[in-house]
């Protein structure tokens, strides 16, 4: 090949070469064109679809706002309410405190057998009440004793036959004189068998007596039992009785309230009880003398046998007080609102509607209510809002 026809060639190839980058550029720039444009419209589009949901989002919070000024502007309308009466109760607690007063041992002065014991352990006792029997002396019966105790015997039986004979002819007549005389014959019958039992005993004669409490107190450390033989100054303590003091102290702030319960003021009573030793509740008369914080309970049965006694000689019982009202009305203090002059008002609604100003002077205040003793606002209508 000549080297005219080899630059012939090299010329060709070059031009298509320059012609093949001017169409690659061209091509080029114009699919970036398109993409920019795809891009610029998408964005766009995004942007107005974005747009389009804040204002949707706003339209929300609008309504959202709309709806919490509607449900605020409902629940500040002045509700109505219907005062009732009712009964209301006010309770507070003590902590129960003992005294010990005195503790007597009791020891046996008569010899002899116990046959019936007739006090418990922890039982409240009285001056004088029977507290076991025993049967004493040992003296053999003289053949006179035992005749008489048979003639006796012979003469119950001819009794017990004529009073049964006559039970018999009133069975038919007189209802109620039959029921005297069947009596008799009971009680003919019962001594007959006491005497049968003491003829066909031994030939022993005992003498039978009760013995008796020195003094009240509750019955502590019980060492009797059936049977047992008692010896004449016998140094063994057979019980011990025990006398207590039972009080609570109330709070100098406190007695106000009570005493005005119990003096009755305005339609209150106080209840006073006691916890017991199986957590029942034991009812005792409050009584406050003077302004003393120190109550002291009765001394009833009730509330000794109920001690609960430590080790230590105190107590685990409560006290527990409470001020009954009687035909109370209950208002919320979103009701109440205050006169020019300091005093406490409710609006009170009447037949006709309209809203009329009434004073009222609460006898207890609570964080959410008072209580007012006011029979007149029985049935009537209030407004709660301010």
């Amino acid at each position: 090949m000549s080297n005219k026809s080899v630059k012939i060639q090299q010329v060709v190839m070059t031009l298509l070469s320059v012609f093949f980058l001017v169409g690659v550029g061209y091509y080029g720039n114009k699919n970036k064109k398109v993409e920019d444009e795809s891009t610029e419209v998408a964005t766009v589009e995004n942007a107005v679809e974005h747009k389009e949901e804040e204002i949707v989002e706003n339209q929300v919070a609008i309504e959202e706002v709309k709806e919490e000024e509607k449900v605020e502007e409902v629940a500040t309308l002045p509700a109505l309410l219907l005062l009732q009466s009712k009964y209301h109760t006010y309770t507070r607690e003590y902590v129960a405190k003992v005294k010990l007063k005195y503790s007597t041992p009791v020891r046996e002065t008569v010899e002899g057998r116990i046959v019936s014991i007739l006090a418990r352990e922890g039982q409240m006792v009285s001056e004088g009440q029977a507290m076991y029997d025993i049967e004493v002396g040992s003296l053999n019966m003289t053949k006179k004793e035992r005749d008489r105790e048979l003639n006796e015997y012979k003469n119950l039986k001819k009794d017990i036959e004529r009073a049964e004979n006559k039970m018999q002819k009133l069975a038919r007549k007189d209802t109620t004189a039959f029921l005297k005389q069947r009596q008799i014959v009971d009680d003919l019958r019962q001594q007959l068998k006491t005497l049968n039992e003491s003829i066909n005993g031994d030939n022993k004669k005992y003498t039978r007596y009760t013995i008796k409490a020195e003094r009240e107190g509750i019955v502590r450390n019980l060492n009797l039992r059936v049977g047992d033989v008692l010896a004449a100054n016998d140094k063994n303590i057979l019980y011990n009785l025990v006398g207590y003091d039972v009080y609570f102290d109330i709070p100098s702030n406190e007695l106000p309230q009570w005493k005005k319960g119990l003096a009755g003021e305005g339609q209150t009573t106080v209840v006073s009880s006691f916890e017991g030793v199986g957590g029942q509740r034991v009812p005792f008369k409050l009584n406050i003398k003077g302004d003393s914080e120190l109550v002291f309970l009765d001394k009833s049965s009730a509330v000794q046998e109920n001690l609960k006694l430590r080790d230590d000689g105190g107590i685990d019982n409560k006290i527990v007080l409470s001020i009954v009202y009687k035909d109370v009305i209950e208002i919320p203090v979103t009701a109440i609102s205050m006169d020019p002059e300091g005093r406490q008002e409710i609006t009170v609604i009447n037949g006709n509607g309209d809203s009329i100003k009434k004073a009222i002077n609460p006898i207890r205040k609570y964080a959410s209510y008072v209580l007012v003793s006011d029979s007149s606002l029985e049935g009537t209508s209030i407004r709660t809002g301010k």
